[in-house]
Formats: C-alpha cells, structure tokens, sequence
C-alpha cells in the first residue's frame, strides 16, 4: 500500500541506531505501531509527533519536514589575508558557470542535519548583524564540540533555566563547560553546554514580509 503521510520517523530512529521494538519502548507504544507510522498506515496525528519528537529529540515538525532545497551557488574566488580578493578568472571575459568553482548548499529548514532559523531583534550584533538579519544554525552529529571553538554557535546551557546563548565558544576550565563570548554582552566562564549549533549561513535583511514593528508576519 502506498504511504499517505510521508515522514521521517524511520530515518531519525535509525540515526540513534534504535530498532522498532526500541523506540516502540521508549515512546510506550507497539512495535507494530511505529512501523504503521513510518510507513504512513497509521494517521501522524499531533499527539503522536510530540511523543515521537520528544524520544527523538526533535521538534515535532522535524517529523514530516519536506526535503531540503539544493542551491548551487558559484565561488568567484578566494577571500585572502588583509582582506583581498584573489579572482579565479577576469570577471568581464568569462562567464560565471564556465569559470567559477560550484558549491551545492542546502537551503530548506530540515535536511540530513538538524538545522534552525533565528531573526535578529537586537543592534547588539552591529557590525555582524543588523535587526532584520535571519542566521540559521545547524547541529551537527558526531562532531566534537572542539570543533566549534572560534566559531559563532547557538548554546543549549545546561542549566536550570536551560537557557540558549548566541556567542563564540572556547575550551573551559573542566570538562563539559566552555568560555563563551557573547556578542554584544558579557562573556560566560566555564558554563555547561548540553549541545551546540554552528553558524551555517546568514541572510541579511532579506526580503520577508513584515509586521508594523519589523517582525517577520507569520
């Protein structure tokens, strides 16, 4: 039978490398069940995404996104020392996709890496960013966290309050906890981070529709 409600649900599950019955336990439903959902015999209903998207650790729309968009997009040339640009070919002889060096990006909100959009509501980011600005942050699986030091990342603290800071980490004094520079504010010392999104493209001031206090409608 064809499936009715395509989603995720079998490729998120085998990425934490559970089976059927496993998730079944974990989310306190049948294997059956979680077999009927994959394969779209069963309504996803909304109860259903936040049970599933909770086990998983997903937000429940991640459940049936659709794929992302691919964008190829070309490189000119190279952004080198002092700020110089070194062209790969004379810009007024060539064309772009005969010359330049293409780069496959992916645009949409959910693909193989979990990723998120924030808005910028603040000029504490100048020069970086400008309110209106939208900056999309991906997680990254099987990555260490080092790899993120010098980088602008999205924060989970692991805290009480469980709060998420905008800054750029680098290695704290015990295992676990990081110095983070935030933009625009006071650093943090030595704080616990449960998990952390890189900085992975920025769109500056795009053209989305807006409310009356410059807030994307929705």
């Amino acid at each position: 039978m064809k499936k009715q409600n395509p989603n995720r649900i079998s490729e998120l599950r085998l990425r934490r490398g559970w089976s059927q019955p496993e998730l079944g336990e974990r989310v306190g439903a049948h294997w059956v069940t979680i077999s009927k959902l994959e394969r779209g015999l069963m309504r996803l209903t909304q109860d259903w995404m936040e049970r599933l998207g909770a086990t998983l650790g997903v937000q429940p729309a991640e459940l049936i996104a659709d794929p992302p968009t691919v964008l190829t997009v070309y490189s000119r040339g190279n952004i080198d020392d002092g700020g110089l640009v070194d062209p790969i070919f004379d810009y007024e002889d060539a064309a772009i996709e005969d010359n330049a060096v293409p780069f496959d990006i992916e645009i949409g909100t959910v693909g193989s890496e979990r990723t998120a959009w924030y808005f910028v509501s603040t000029e504490n980011f100048y020069p970086f960013f400008r309110i209106g600005d939208l900056v999309r942050f991906t997680y990254r699986d099987n990555q260490s966290h080092e790899e993120y030091f010098g980088r602008l990342c999205l924060l989970h603290l692991d805290t009480n309050d469980k709060r998420v800071v905008i800054g750029v980490p680098n290695r704290g004094s015990d295992p676990g906890h990081f110095d983070i520079q935030i933009i625009g504010g006071a650093p943090l010392r030595n704080a616990p981070v449960k998990e952390i999104a890189v900085a992975s493209m920025a769109l500056f001031d795009p053209n989305v529709i807006r409310d009356e206090d410059g807030y994307p409608s929705p």
